[in-house]
């Protein structure tokens, strides 16, 4: 294991390159010369990767942490990976313990790793996935995913005011809001009576060390409630408090949140480019992070993760991650591009979720509408209905996963460019029973009849 302080030298004495911009077009070159380098190739027939497009994925996704490494912004230095270095973290993460505990008693939960087809079915956390518009609003929105029985844990929702403060990164606003958020999320585990369950991240949209490391103290969290967010932005860059979170992690006992994230048709052009990007972000992650669970998020650069390219990126490096890491992997928010109370926004989280079991996910965050744009924009009965398609798809080998997979597609692909606005959490819902209006319960049958035609056999 590579000590959290050997990342401070290195980002100390690593190569020079005084503008940002300049790493980001080395980087840029490097990665489409490696994806030609193994000859990887987007294949929209069949979607959820095979073990030799994963194979070709982590060692491509090694060879560009090793060429290009992680741009410190703040020491304009780059923090170098030997492929020593590389191995060794591979090495930690398979023979490391391969699976997390959450929440503790009765509403404990293990994390594990998962083979496509296995019957367990995968951990489900839930989210609103977007901001709360209203302080008030916070309970009912998120008691509307926390209620469903699929919920093994609960994220929070970014506030943007509380008690008149601005949410606002580096100020006091951070602290109160992260604070105010967990608080809240304490309440609502208590009201469904899951009191020792996981309540997600320290503040949901907290970036700094002194917002989340006050919200630990001042709201009592132990290592069973919570994560500490060490991740990265794409493309491959990092900054001190990146650092400074995975030490605090450590010495605490927290478990890192690791979530790797590539884009397509930004500065990776298209999926075999970001897919390989995306691994050599969660392999630096680990590297400094010593994390056992981890995130892949695909997304395009308008935020859409249901689209062909995006669910095929994601899954190859799902089965990179399954033949080299084999710690529990899953995804941050099951999004949709529609909104919620319609039936496109479902298709796409069934396909989502098709994906990530036929590729072995281990757990998913169900939660989010309209690609996060907005506040107030989904609700818990898309939860409940990531859980029922979860439990109809979990033994799905990846060939038959995959024939369902662009079934599903084929029924809302060709709206991914004009998607319905759909309605607010406020508007499908009756935010006093925390019920969902009977035009909403329609349009969930709908999409069930819908997906059970096309041979999805729900339970």
């Amino acid at each position: 294991m590579i000590p959290v302080t050997e990342f401070q030298k290195r980002s100390l004495i690593g190569p020079p390159i005084l503008k940002k911009h300049q790493f980001t077009l080395n980087f840029a070159h490097k990665v489409r010369e490696i994806v030609a380098k193994y000859g990887i190739k987007y294949n929209p027939e069949f979607l959820i990767g095979d073990d030799a497009t994963g194979e070709l994925v982590f060692q491509a996704g090694a060879d560009l942490l090793a060429e290009i490494g992680l741009y410190h912004t703040e020491t304009r230095r780059v923090v170098q990976f030997s492929r020593q270095d590389i191995s060794e973290i591979a090495k930690d993460a398979w023979e490391g313990p391969r699976q997390v505990i959450f929440g503790k008693g009765k509403d404990k939960v293990v994390v594990r790793a998962r083979d496509p087809g296995d019957p367990r079915q995968p951990i489900t956390f839930v989210s609103a996935g977007t901001p709360v518009s209203r302080e008030e609003l916070y309970i009912p929105y998120l008691l509307s995913f926390a209620r469903e029985s699929v919920c093994d844990g609960i994220y929070g929702h970014p506030l943007f005011i509380v008690h008149g403060i601005e949410n606002k990164a580096g100020t006091i606003g951070e602290a109160a809001a992260a604070i105010a958020e967990m608080t809240y999320n304490k309440e609502i585990a208590r009201m469904v009576g899951k009191p020792d369950m996981f309540l997600g991240l320290p503040g949901t949209n907290s970036i700094t060390p002194t917002a989340i490391i006050t919200c630990c103290s001042v709201a009592g969290l132990e290592p069973h409630q919570t994560q500490i967010p060490i991740h990265i932005m794409p493309e491959q860059q990092i900054n001190w408090t990146r650092l400074q979170l995975a030490y605090y992690a450590e010495q605490k006992g927290f478990v890192p949140f690791t979530n790797a994230i590539g884009i397509v048709g930004a500065v990776c052009r298209g999926p075999e480019e970001a897919t390989v990007a995306c691994m050599a972000n969660l392999i630096a992650q680990l590297g400094y992070g010593h994390g056992n669970i981890g995130g892949i998020l695909i997304v395009d650069h308008t935020a859409t993760r249901s689209s062909r390219e995006t669910l095929w990126a994601a899954a190859v490096a799902h089965r990179a991650t399954a033949l080299h890491l084999g710690i529990p992997m899953g995804q941050t928010n099951v999004q949709s591009k529609a909104g919620a109370c319609t039936e496109m926004a479902l298709y796409e989280k069934a396909a989502e979720v098709l994906m990530l079991l036929g590729s072995g996910a281990g757990w998913y965050l169900a939660g989010g509408c309209r690609n996060g744009r907005g506040a107030d924009t989904s609700s818990g009965l898309e939860a409940r209905f990531i859980g029922e398609v979860a439990h109809a798809v979990a033994t799905l080998k990846p060939k038959e996963a995959n024939a369902l997979l662009d079934k599903v597609l084929k029924v809302y692909e060709n709206q991914l460019e004009n998607a319905p606005e759909g309605k607010t959490f406020p508007q499908c819902y009756d935010v006093k029973t925390i019920t969902p209006i009977p035009e909403y319960v329609s349009v969930y049958n709908r999409a069930k009849e819908t997906l059970a035609k096309l041979g999805m056999n729900f339970k």
